[in-house]
């Protein structure tokens, strides 16, 4: 994103917002991967959504692999590497949020925002403004695995290497037989030596029956 002069360089804009979605109407975003987008911004400007960025609308993110993703910038108040959603509704569901930074998931202050069945993992910091009670737990995030250790132990939420089977599809290791070559369709199955602690450890009432 940016602006080309006379002389042929890039130039880019001070502010960027969400390099694969920008969203500011009501959209489902499902079965997609976003890998390896980054958003830079000169010294003076701000970056958000290295992935992912939405505001003032209703963001549903179902079965969605956001991985690779970056914010680059020395403005502290560049966000969310994988995701970063400022204001509205979001719902995150059987997502894998990995290897983004600074940040996997912000926040801003207003909206409603919910959580589940999601792996947070190898980002800068996983879970970033999301409101919690006074017991610091984190009131709508369930049956997530955390590698910060949000939740842990509340609200079916574990920090456990999820166990991939590989770095580019981070699909889960299983000895029963994962999926290989693929994000969503086109690859084959494959046994692996263990079993993932994430396979069976969403919400039980989740509908699980388009399971392979």
């Amino acid at each position: 994103i940016g602006e080309q002069n006379d002389q042929g360089s890039y130039t880019p804009t001070a502010y960027l917002y969400g390099v694969a979605i920008y969203a500011s109407a009501p959209i489902v975003v499902a079965e997609t991967a976003m890998c390896g987008n980054s958003n830079t911004v000169p010294e003076d400007g701000s970056a958000h959504g290295g992935g992912v960025y939405g505001s003032s609308t209703t963001l549903d993110l179902l079965n969605v692999l956001i991985a690779g993703n970056y914010v680059v910038s020395t403005n502290a108040g560049s966000r969310g590497g994988g995701v970063a959603f400022a204001s509205g509704t979001l719902a995150m569901t059987n997502c894998t949020v990995v290897n983004n930074g600074p940040e996997g998931l912000w926040v801003g202050a207003s909206g409603a925002r919910s959580v589940m069945n999601s792996i947070f993992w190898g980002n800068g910091d996983d879970l970033v403004n999301l409101p919690a009670n006074g017991l610091g737990v984190l009131t709508n995030v369930w049956y997530c695995d955390i590698e910060d250790g949000d939740n842990l132990g509340v609200q079916g939420c574990i920090s456990v290497d999820p166990l991939f089977a590989d770095s580019v599809y981070y699909h889960l290791q299983s000895r029963q037989g994962n999926y290989v070559g693929g994000y969503f369709s086109g690859g084959g199955w494959n046994s692996s030596l263990e079993d993932s602690p994430c396979i069976d450890a969403g919400d039980p009432d989740s509908d699980w029956e388009q399971e392979p």
